[in-house]
């Protein structure tokens, strides 16, 4: 019995870490989000955010995953041909020069600071990060180097976090880390056309749907006057399309209609009741978002 109330109270503390949450944008406004997946030394963009995966890791045995990257990245290619290039990022520009190369490593020069980098590793140079993905060479007659080079680097780890909100140029980024591999990870990159961005946890997204009354919606049995003054007028349902109302959402016919279910076809993030269309259909909750959902309803 003390070992089944131990555990009880273990996974109770242990699911308590794990809120899902899901972003938001600071004036009721629908998010635009992306997902993408990024293999190690690789360069994707989405939402106009350039990624690439400097290192990742998953290890079952203590639930740990975690990602490097780097953001708003360039890959760019160097030799002793053309040993120089204009690196443009959101708000600024670089110029990189090929020092020298060999199959272990490259040196790279930008303004007054230059650094050795080995094939495969991470390193800052003159506020910049950069890594090194492949280098040959065996003199600076010979030399040539494929490098990926960007301004913000971010550790992400379930652990510690798995979310950062960053300023990059004139947009603010919330770039979520969905799951990771030894090989690759997945991110979902978030911005707001009009408020900030931010995330919202499951307990603050009911409570604001809660106190969110419909819009332009006429009073039940709201007395005409005019030439029928004894007539009223039927109860009106406007909506703006996207808008959340409680356990319902504005259909692209400006209609309220009930929010659909984990594993419903969908189109849009609003229609789903977790707020999250994936590949079609409504997302369901991970396996700890049930657990501490389980537990809320035992425990009030």
């Amino acid at each position: 019995m003390k070992k089944e109330l131990f555990l009880f109270y273990f996974l109770l503390l242990f699911s308590l870490t794990f809120i899902s949450a899901s972003p938001a944008c600071s004036d009721g406004s629908l998010p635009d989000s992306a997902l993408k997946e990024v293999s190690i030394e690789e360069r994707k963009s989405a939402n106009g955010l350039g990624i690439s995966l400097v290192d990742a890791e998953e290890t079952i045995a203590n639930n740990r995953m975690a990602a490097d990257v780097i953001l708003d990245v360039q890959k760019i290619s160097l030799s002793n041909e053309t040993p120089e290039a204009d690196v443009d990022f959101a708000s600024e520009e670089a110029t990189v020069i090929l020092l020298e190369a060999t199959e272990e490593s490259a040196t790279i020069r930008i303004g007054s600071s230059s650094g050795e980098i080995e094939v495969g590793s991470h390193k800052e140079v003159a506020g910049y990060e950069l890594m090194i993905t492949e280098a040959h060479g065996t003199s600076t007659s010979d030399m040539s180097a494929e490098l990926i080079i960007g301004t913000e680097f971010l550790e992400f780890s379930n652990k510690d976090s798995l979310s950062f909100i960053k300023t990059i140029g004139e947009e603010t980024y919330l770039i979520e880390m969905v799951s990771a591999s030894d090989a690759n990870a997945l991110f979902k990159v978030s911005t707001c056309g009009t408020g900030e961005v931010m995330l919202k946890t499951e307990t603050e997204e009911a409570e604001t749907n809660e106190i969110i009354a419909p819009k332009n919606q006429t009073a039940q049995n709201e007395t005409i006057s005019g030439p029928e003054m004894n007539s009223t007028e039927p109860e009106q349902q406007e909506c703006s399309p996207g808008q959340r109302e409680t356990d319902q959402y504005c259909n692209e016919d400006s209609a309220l209609a009930p929010q659909k279910e984990p594993g419903t076809i969908c189109a849009n993030d609003y229609e789903c009741t977790l707020n999250e269309c994936s590949s079609g259909k409504c997302k369901d909750l991970g396996f700890f978002s049930r657990l501490f959902r389980f537990f809320k309803n035992i425990f009030g």
